[in-house]
């Protein structure tokens, strides 16, 4: 059950991490986006009924299971036609395809990019494009959402669909598993 409270102070703990969504790439379905990171955030996960979830390295239950695990990349990123900002999460080998973009470009800030899955499968592999770079105006001024409170309140909700031999994966700190890549 959610706490509940009265007032205009939120605990830490509580709080959001800004304004976001999901960007879900649909089959057959592409997305213009304009990366607002300045550098993304990467963790090693595990897929799981559905969702990634973090691993918790030498302690992991996933990995005494024997669940695979692969790095994930994720990008703050806003629609070029509704302007709404999105977080954007993709495998090693698209974020290495987004960051010799970002060389290209001078930065990843700014990039603007055409992602699409263009096969009917649901898990197909995403594909990238650069597109022309944009005016910065209205993309420059949007908020960049806090990634790592965006993961870390993620994680909390994907806790409930673990069975309950894993139930002991609380998720507290982010900064135990999460990092900066590319500095």
């Amino acid at each position: 059950m959610q706490p509940t409270g009265s007032g205009w102070d939120v605990p830490e703990d509580l709080e959001s991490a800004g304004e976001f969504r999901w960007w879900k790439i649909a089959a057959m379905r592409t997305l213009n986006l304009v990366i607002i990171s300045h550098t993304p955030i990467w963790y090693r996960g595990h897929f799981y009924k559905g969702r990634m979830v973090p691993c918790l390295g030498d302690n992991c239950a996933m990995c005494a299971e024997s669940v695979g695990s692969q790095l994930r990349y994720v990008f703050a990123g806003a629609d070029t036609v509704t302007q709404r900002v999105g977080l954007l999460e993709t495998g090693q080998s698209v974020a290495s395809e987004i960051h010799d973009l970002a060389l290209r470009h001078g930065q990843l800030r700014g990039l603007v990019i055409e992602i699409g899955k263009y096969s009917r499968s649901k898990n197909s592999r995403m594909e990238l494009r650069p597109l022309d770079p944009m005016d910065g105006t209205w993309w420059a001024k949007l908020p960049i959402p806090d990634i790592a409170k965006a993961l870390e309140l993620t994680w909390q909700r994907a806790n409930a669909i673990l069975p309950e031999k894993k139930k002991d994966r609380v998720i507290t700190k982010p900064s135990d598993y999460l990092a900066e890549a590319y500095k």
